[in-house]
């Protein structure tokens, strides 16, 4: 009988211990969600650790704090470079115009300029001026243009902010004669309605192109440029033999019209805040929606099937910006382009920001350097620096999964000001960059004086 009391005392304990043991398991397994896998920024494998996260995901969204931060650059080149090669992620959306990037692939695909050259004039403005990073990135583009899967280049802005938007206007009057074979003037007499041919200035500063932009009626743009979109899309059907044309560059600038209607108001009421010191940490009531009306077209219209990462400002791919709305007057009605993505495909995405302790940056514009300031006692980042963590990744996932060192903590995801909410309704991973070092900003000699391929012809501006 004692033998028998014992026997049953005996795998009492024995289950107790193996129920105790499977709770470390759960308890375990929770607190990955939330354990930091480091990351060694010289071996690309080291992102291996984001491949269960990103398993059934097709967009991933790839947020930075500044467009200028070296560490960030070439860490967010690297993680690129990973999603294509090892998880078939095959269509990178940049912020940048719709229309200047088609150009500048273009650019590359025909090769009238190299990689390097487009990139400068694209990223930074200027056709001489480019960072290491960014050549790297032009030259990783370069390899996978050798290969069957290349990794293609997009813009999603509606904004066209570079030399190649003037691109946008020649090639669409090119166009509309092709396919008008010169007989329908009076698409033509749209046409030039829309672009504001003969109309166009040319400004000195911001106030001056604020005036002007005031002074248009933005009701005629935006009916004669809906009036090409209907044209263009009577011959997409007429001419959807050529693939090329109605399936590619049709859509494209039906498209590229849609967002320079839409550019008008916004950049008025950009540059309006601009000049008047209020434009804080937002970008403009609408942009997030109309760019996010870009990134379904391309997601179910252009590109259907396709694998995307999409690269902006940390601001944009906020998945919940709810929080910070309610707590904070930068964010007072703002919806970022990660909220529309959120509200539609809830399952495939995946929310990236980079964060940082310290270290500095440069503004490539004057070479100038500055200081990031500290991360703040209270901040995930000060516990991740005190941590001894260089470089590393955290899933953040679930709210009910927080360790207590990370509960109730601020976070620096947007500019370099902290805020306080449960990051794991705003974003799903965390990058976290202990010292951020500066880009390294390169000159390209031989591309000094050159001109700018697509400015407009005189007859597009007013006498």
């Amino acid at each position: 009988m004692k033998v028998i009391i014992g026997l049953i005392l005996l795998l009492l304990i024995e289950m107790n211990i193996s129920c105790k043991a499977q709770e470390g398991r759960i308890s375990d397994s929770k607190s990955k969600s939330w354990l930091v896998q480091k990351i060694d920024p010289s071996n690309v494998q080291t992102f291996a650790a984001l491949k269960n996260v990103l398993e059934g995901k097709k967009i991933v969204l790839l947020g930075e704090k500044n467009h200028n931060d070296g560490s960030t650059l070439k860490l967010k080149v690297d993680l690129i470079k990973y999603l294509h090669d090892s998880l078939g992620f095959n269509i990178l959306l940049i912020e940048n115009g719709i229309y200047d990037t088609y150009r500048a692939w273009k650019d590359i695909l025909e090769k009238k300029d190299s990689t390097v050259g487009v990139f400068a004039y694209l990223f930074h403005l200027f056709p001489n001026i480019i960072t290491e990073e960014n050549i790297q990135f032009a030259r990783y583009l370069d390899h996978t243009l050798q290969t069957k899967n290349p990794l293609v280049l997009n813009g999603l802005d509606i904004t066209g902010g570079t030399m190649y938007h003037h691109a946008f206007y020649l090639e669409l009057e090119e166009l509309l004669k092709k396919l008008s074979s010169g007989k329908d003037s009076l698409i033509m007499s749209d046409y030039v309605k829309f672009s504001l041919k003969g109309k166009r200035k040319e400004f000195n500063n911001s106030q001056e192109s604020l005036t002007w932009m005031k002074s248009l009626n933005l009701d005629s743009i935006k009916y004669y440029g809906n009036r090409l979109i209907e044209f263009l899309e009577q011959k997409r059907i007429q001419f959807r033999s050529d693939s090329i044309l109605s399936q590619r560059e049709i859509p494209l600038f039906i498209q590229s019209i849609h967002s320079d209607i839409a550019n008008y108001p916004y950049t008025i009421d950009a540059t309006g805040k601009l000049l008047e010191g209020k434009y804080g940490k937002g970008t403009g009531k609408d942009r997030d929606e109309f760019i996010a009306e870009n990134v379904f077209w391309y997601i179910e219209k252009y590109y259907p099937g396709q694998k995307f990462i999409i690269s902006m400002a940390t601001f944009h791919t906020t998945k919940d910006l709810s929080q910070l709305r309610d707590k904070y007057e930068d964010f007072k009605d703002i919806k970022p382009l990660g909220e529309f993505l959120y509200d539609k495909y809830f399952r495939d995405i995946y929310s990236i920001c980079f964060v940082n302790y310290g270290g500095k940056r440069r503004n490539i514009r004057n070479y100038d350097m500055t200081t990031i300031p500290s991360a703040p006692k209270g901040s995930i980042e000060r516990v991740l620096h005190e941590s001894k963590t260089n470089v590393g990744f955290l899933n953040i996932g679930d709210s009910s999964l927080y360790p207590i060192k990370f509960r109730n903590k601020s976070l620096s995801p947007i500019f370099d000001s902290w805020y306080f909410a449960d990051w794991s309704k705003v974003y799903d991973g965390i990058i976290f960059i202990d010292q951020m070092e500066p880009a390294n900003i390169k000159l390209l000699p031989q591309r000094t004086g050159m001109k700018q391929p697509y400015n407009l012809p005189k007859e597009y501006y007013a006498n």
